[in-house]
């Protein structure tokens, strides 16, 4: 390998792998690469492998008995002197939150180049808490993390809670979080203890995963009495002087006032997979794909992210990997997967218990059951026989902000 070979080689890594590189050329280990890039070490150990491959250093042994280690750190010595033995906490940081990180090579996360980008620019523009919203299953924790994992930001999750009868105390998850991460005692008090935080904030650029908060909300109020508690957190969180990124999943908007008007919150719709990204995936899985089926089955799922991870499986298990023969025999029973029959059930009684006039409306709209029947709002209106005139919309906007109902140019489906 000359020069020119090495530079052309070296320019074209991706960002990720560069980072990997030059920690590797710092002798760091790949526990101590893993733990300050949070990826696993076997992506540490499999980036090394594809670093050494492009600059023609391939390892003969599977085992790895004998790293190229050694020679790569000779062929920079040679070519590249500089870039030996840096101290790599001491690398300059980008401050804007690029759109050219590359995503990992990881096939259980497909078709999300656009909503990455999407959160880029709204964390460009000033926003400090966004909202990923989006009906069960679609992929908004996944996207969450991986945002995070691709800013190389390390995050802090507030678990809220799988019901309303079981959530988690936002006070003490601040309190636990002040002493075991900020090592901070913390004050007694919740609006002292917040301010705490906010100065930690200022000084830590740090990520804060609330992640699926729908159990704390009621027709997107925020339940007693958690309400005065998460208004408070999301005020600190969304203050303009912190320097944090905060994302929030939930398949409901939030519509408290004092959260609406912070300036830096934003709500963030995020659609379903595209059809490119089911065949994508599907291929990595090693299902043989037929076009028709493929379109039928990703237009009766909506694109959903857990759908496609859940069939996958069943698919080569029961069809020997034949998406057409896997869709002919279950087709009319889309639910038939009992993880898949959870995720809607979950979303319906929710809506049954907190909408119930809304949620008699999604069941008699289920007679128009895909996107191939559109129909127009005058219909809904009449579906709507037993509801005055001037709350009718209201519902029918219930719905849509809950993804439940879609519109596009021809109507409601």
């Amino acid at each position: 390998m000359n020069q020119q070979h090495f530079n052309a080689v070296f320019n074209r890594l991706t960002e990720r792998r560069r980072e990997v590189l030059l920690k590797l050329l710092a002798n760091e280990k790949d526990e101590a690469i893993a733990n300050s890039l949070y990826i696993k070490q076997s992506t540490v150990r499999k980036h090394r492998e594809e670093i050494c491959k492009l600059f023609g250093l391939n390892n003969e042994f599977p085992d790895e008995r004998r790293s190229k280690l050694p020679e790569l750190i000779s062929l920079f010595a040679k070519y590249k002197p500089e870039l030996l033995n840096q101290n790599t906490s001491e690398l300059p940081q980008t401050e804007n939150f690029s759109e050219d990180k590359t995503i990992s090579e990881n096939h259980d996360f497909v078709g999300r180049e656009d909503a990455l980008a999407h959160l880029n620019n709204l964390v460009n523009e000033g926003a400090k808490v966004i909202l990923i919203h989006a009906e069960g299953g679609i992929g908004k924790t996944t996207l969450a993390t991986k945002w995070f994992e691709l800013q190389r930001l390390e995050y802090l999750e507030l678990r809220v809670g799988s019901t309303p009868h079981n959530l988690n105390s936002v006070e003490d998850w601040v309190r636990i979080k002040l002493i075991n991460y900020f090592k901070v005692n913390p004050e007694q008090n919740f609006i002292t203890m917040l301010e705490q935080l906010k100065i930690q904030l200022k000084t830590r650029k740090v990520g804060v995963l609330i992640d699926n908060l729908e159990p704390a909300l009621i027709n997107g109020e925020f339940i007693e009495p958690y309400h005065s508690y998460y208004v408070e957190l999301l005020t600190v969180l969304a203050h303009k002087s912190v320097d944090s990124v905060t994302l929030i999943t939930s398949r409901e908007q939030i519509y408290d006032y004092t959260v609406k008007r912070l300036q830096t919150f934003t709500n963030y719709e995020l659609d379903g997979l595209k059809q490119e990204s089911w065949q994508q995936y599907f291929k990595s899985c090693e299902i043989s794909i037929d076009d028709n089926a493929l379109g039928e089955m990703h237009q009766a799922y909506g694109g959903n992210a857990e759908a496609l991870v859940i069939l996958s499986p069943e698919i080569l298990k029961e069809a020997q990997g034949n998406l057409k023969v896997y869709w002919q025999e279950n087709c009319e029973d889309i639910l038939r997967h009992p993880t898949l029959k959870q995720l809607v059930q979950y979303q319906l009684d929710k809506l049954k218990n907190n909408n119930l006039q809304a949620y008699q409306l999604v069941c008699r709209l289920g007679i128009y059951p895909n996107q191939d029947i559109t129909v127009p709002k005058e219909w809904l209106f009449c579906l709507l026989w037993d509801v005055p005139v001037n709350r009718k919309q209201r519902l029918i906007d219930a719905l849509i902000k809950r993804s439940l109902v879609k519109v596009n140019n021809y109507g409601y489906y």
